[in-house]
């Protein structure tokens, strides 16, 4: 069972992994996406209702960040490279050493990953409905 577990979980590590390169580079591809699809690319939400939605800028923002330009990164913006900064970091950790630990440790392990998760799509929505209650 610790084999089956470990490797699920190493998969899964994987995936997000790949979501978090692919955050990291979505500033310097998107210039490129949004000539070759500007309807597709267009944030869907600030085209439908004219306003913008409470992510929109943070693409922007982190390519300031690269650019070492603070003052045009929002706090937003720095929260969410931070917090992709240490996902990659600990994804990397998991890949590296999770075929290696016992059983108890990959359930514990998983159990305060999925903890940690369900905080930051709660603190995600609240965010996302405080925005609109605010803005709207």
């Amino acid at each position: 069972m610790n084999g089956r577990t470990a490797n699920i979980y190493k998969v899964i590590s994987i995936v997000i992994l790949g979501l978090c390169i692919y955050g990291f580079l979505l500033p310097l591809i998107s210039p490129l996406m949004e000539k070759m699809l500007p309807h597709i690319w267009t944030c869907q939400f600030l085209r439908i209702t004219g306003r913008p939605c409470p992510f929109c800028g943070i693409t922007n923002g982190i390519t300031n960040l690269y650019r070492m330009n603070f003052n045009g990164a929002s706090i937003l913006s720095m929260i969410v490279f931070f917090l992709v900064l240490v996902e990659t970091a600990f994804r990397t950790m998991v890949i590296l050493t999770v075929s290696g630990l016992k059983q108890k440790t990959v359930s514990r392990l998983v159990i305060v990953d999925v903890v940690y998760h369900t905080l930051l799509v709660g603190l995600t929505a609240f965010y996302v409905i405080m925005f609109l209650v605010i803005k709207f």
